[in-house]
This record gives structure tokens, sequence and C-alpha cells, in this order.
């Protein structure tokens, strides 16, 4: 459970129902939503929200207004599918909720009219939330982190090194299909995959085997595409995932891999030469790892700032939250405004 979830207690109001015994007759869609909200620390119930309010907490309110106001950031003919997903509609709730909760913060220290702080005239919500969040990431109050990058370092060092050079022969049976952008379907799929077993078993694992299939691969597999030829710095990131593993995990020249599998194709590899890897020193690794500290201590200390906001249990209207997926849908634009 992450730090926030757990700076925002669960509680359950008179009339919620979330056993077997009194579940309530909700959608799959709702049920998925309001239960993304109880994780995130909302007190349930039958509301006392008034219906223009969706989520209130520490004095903060959501309402159905500034959900509006964010919808009109999306074009229009993207609101509905946007909405029309529960994880979404959650993180909009929190996001907004969060921005107010920062807001208050902010106003309770006088920074909004600090003369010093805002050069004499008053934020507005956007402006006070940036400067309060950019104080909260202020790099200055970060410790050295030189020791901890070090510390890193010598408890893993295999982890900071530098892949040699390898260089593979292939075997390749193209995946079908209808056209070019087409998604394969489930049976070719299985005829590329049925191809490159059969090739593979063919070759045994044997290397002069494998480049005897090579100078006949048509004639092997009449019945789909194949390609053949040599990659060199297979494991550079411009190949899949896939191919690069298991370029990695061939380590004598002449061995043959099992067959691997990509978006495009069905591959078997053969290597032909491979450098040793190059342990690389602290010294050349530090920025990185001196970085993803850093992206890690602020990260717990935004987590740390924001759930300390959270005073109170998060109180849900589940009927107005519920409803905002059919609200954006299209339509013409309600009391006359003109949707953006």
């Amino acid at each position: 459970m992450s730090k926030l979830s757990q700076a925002m207690p669960l509680r359950f109001r008179s009339g919620i129902a979330l056993n077997e015994d009194r579940k309530p007759m909700v959608h799959a869609f709702k049920y998925a939503l309001l239960l993304m909200l109880v994780v995130a620390g909302a007190a349930l119930g039958e509301s006392a929200l008034p219906p223009e309010v969706l989520v209130r907490q520490s004095g903060q309110e959501v309402t159905l207004q500034d959900v509006d106001a964010f919808a009109q950031t999306i074009p229009v003919k993207d609101r509905a599918g946007f909405f029309d997903s529960p994880k979404r509609i959650e993180q909009v709730l929190q996001n907004l909720l969060t921005r107010k909760l920062v807001v208050q913060d902010a106003r309770s220290r006088g920074m909004g009219v600090d003369p010093v702080v805002n050069e004499g005239g008053r934020l507005d919500d956007d402006a006070l939330y940036r400067l309060r969040m950019e104080q909260i990431r202020d790099a200055s109050r970060m410790p050295d982190l030189t020791l901890l990058a070090h510390e890193a370092y010598l408890a893993d060092p295999s982890s900071y090194q530098q892949s040699g050079r390898i260089d593979v022969k292939f075997i390749a049976v193209k995946v079908p299909r209808e056209t070019e952008r087409s998604a394969p379907t489930d049976a070719q799929i299985l005829q590329a995959r049925q191809a490159i077993s059969k090739l593979a078993a063919e070759i045994g694992g044997d290397a002069a085997r494998f480049d005897a299939v090579v100078t006949d691969l048509p004639a092997r597999a009449p019945d789909v595409d194949t390609l053949s030829g040599e990659i060199t710095h297979a494991v550079s990131d411009r190949y899949p995932d896939a191919l690069r593993e298991t370029a990695r995990k061939l380590k004598q020249p002449g061995e043959i891999s099992a067959p691997v599998e990509t978006v495009d194709a069905m591959y078997l590899l053969k290597l032909v030469s491979r450098e040793p890897d190059r342990q690389l020193s602290f010294e050349e690794v530090k920025d990185d790892i001196i970085e993803r500290k850093r992206a890690d201590y602020l990260r717990r200390e935004v987590d740390e700032y924001l759930g300390g906001l959270r005073t109170t249990p998060m109180e849900v209207n589940p009927e107005g939250v519920a409803a905002l997926r059919d609200r954006y849908r299209l339509e013409p634009a309600r009391d006359g405004a003109t949707q953006g």
C-alpha cells in the first residue's frame, strides 16, 4: 500500500455494504470505480454531500463544475472514451482534489499574498500550486546522495556492466498478416510458430545443420515467408527485447537458441562471436545512480507531503461519481454552453 493510501484511513458509513450479505447492486463499471476510491481511502456510504459535490476531503471539494472545466481540455470527440475508464475517472478526481489541497496549504502559509514570494500580486491557484510543489521538490533540501550511490554500486556491481559485442546469424519465419497494418490472427501466429519449431527440430542444435538449412531455407519452409542473415551488435537497443535477451544467453560460438517470438517474426539464433562484458567503474555510473536516487528521494518527499495534507477520510458521492461515465458522451451542449 502506498504512503498516500496509508495517510487516508478507510471509513465506512452506515448503509455501505461491501460484503456478500449486503452487496450493493451496482454496475461493474461503478463497482470498479468505487473500489478504486476505497483503496485510495474513500469513505463510502449514504452520501451526505450535495449532488454537485463529487468528493470532499480536509475542507476541500471537487464538484461537477471542476470536472466540467477539466473536460473542456479534452477534444469533444475524445471525451466519451476518456471517461469510459474507472481508472481515469479516479485519477481525475484525485488530481483535482490534490491540487485544491496543495493550494489550501499554500494560502494557509501566506504564499498567495506575500509580496516577497509573488512580487506584489496575488497568485492564482495554478501559479500557487506550481510554486508550492516547486518548494517541496527544491533540490537544495536534498542530502548528499554520493554515499548512497556508492553503497548501491558495491551491493551489486554486476548490475553495472557494459555488454560486449555479440554477433549472431538468424533464421526467421515471418508472422503472416492479411495486410501490413492488420494484426495477425491466432491461426497465423500458430502457423509461424509451427514452422519455426519444425526448423528447430531439423537443426537439432547443430551449427553445421543450421548453415545447411540457411542455404536451402525456402525449400525447407515452403508455406511461409522466411529470412536469414546476420545481426551485428545483437544487444543493441534497436533490436526487440526478446532477441537481445536471447542473444545474451548464448555463450559459445555455434550455440543455437530455442525459437524466439517477436511481434513480426519467429527466430532461431546462432552465436557467431561474443566479446566479454566490461565491468563499469563507479565513476562511470555514479551520475546515473545519483539521478535515480534523487528521483526516488523527491518522489518520497512529495508522497509524504501530500499524505500529510489528507487529514480526514475522503467522502464520496457514489452516484455522482458513477454518473461521470455518461456525462460527456457526444450530445448537444448542456445549458446552452458551447463544448470546446
